[in-house]
């Protein structure tokens, strides 16, 4: 092989094992007509689709928010799930000092106490 041909040979190693460029990395959430988030990308974006750029922080926790008006805005979990208790004479039978433990007709505990739905 003559010199030339050497250098054209590593020329083509060099090239074939160029590492390749990397993406620019964006954090995006697609959304629907009604703000839940349908997918994420940060790379490799789908063609078609709604979607807002956010911060990574974002981005790793989008199953916390909803999009409205095109920002990310935390879903208030708290007043949807919550349903709000006290200690009364009626109600659930529980076992003492164990609410989680509700009792049904037919059974029995040595200490019970009760719970009702809070009005306000």
């Amino acid at each position: 092989m003559s010199p030339e041909e050497i250098e054209a040979w590593w020329a083509e190693v060099a090239a074939l094992t160029e590492s390749p460029a990397t993406e620019q990395i964006e954090y995006r959430l697609y959304y629907d007509e009604h703000g839940d988030i349908v997918s994420c990308s940060m790379q490799s974006h789908p063609a078609e689709g709604t979607y807002t750029v956010v911060e990574k922080t974002v981005y790793d926790t989008y199953f916390l928010y909803r999009i409205k008006n095109g920002q990310p805005v935390k879903i208030d979990f708290d007043n949807t799930y919550r349903v709000l208790l006290e200690r009364g004479s009626k109600g659930f039978c529980v076992v003492r000092n164990h609410a989680g433990l509700v009792l049904e007709e037919n059974e029995q505990a040595q200490e019970t106490e009760y719970y009702e739905y809070r009005n306000n």
